[in-house]
């Protein structure tokens, strides 16, 4: 759960991003091709050396995400 706080004004999302885990690949492939529908991929998927998985997207709301296949 979130919350925004009741914040007034043009709603800026900056300093964060949400974590999110896939099971395997193809569901993180899924998500992250989901989530940048109107959005942007700012890092594309690809093993890292934390995870096989690994990609951030900005969605259409500018909200980052941060898709990850457990290592």
């Amino acid at each position: 759960m979130a919350s925004d706080g009741m914040g007034f004004g043009e709603p800026e999302f900056k300093g964060f991003s949400i974590s999110i885990h896939a099971p395997d690949a193809a569901g993180a492939d899924r998500m992250l091709n989901a989530l940048a529908e109107g959005g942007t991929v700012k890092m594309p998927l690809g093993k890292t050396f934390w995870s096989p998985h690994f990609g951030i997207v900005a969605d259409r709301f500018g909200v980052s995400w941060m898709v990850t296949v457990a290592g």
